[in-house]
């Protein structure tokens, strides 16, 4: 699967892994966004803004290992990679 179809494939919820990452067990999938999201009223975002709810904009994240990535960018060889699949 090339990248352009990972895009397509993530707005429909599809998690998605390379080959290249086989070993790891690593995947992307596309957080959707919230809106009105409550957060901590004594979260550094409620201190400064001076609110306890928020608006999340839709993402890339990534699963690593035990860790989610907030925010993948893929890099020019994860662009042009052409062995994207479905994460199992």
């Amino acid at each position: 699967m090339l990248f352009e179809d990972v895009f397509i494939n993530l707005r429909s919820g599809t998690r998605l892994h390379r080959e290249a990452w086989e070993d790891s067990g690593d995947y992307i999938f596309m957080f959707p966004g919230t809106e009105d999201q409550v957060v901590p009223r004594d979260s550094l975002h409620s201190v400064m803004l001076g609110r306890v709810s928020t608006n999340m904009m839709s993402r890339i994240d990534k699963r690593v290992g035990d860790s989610v990535m907030v925010g993948w960018t893929p890099s020019s060889e994860d662009l042009f990679a052409d062995d994207w699949s479905e994460k199992d």
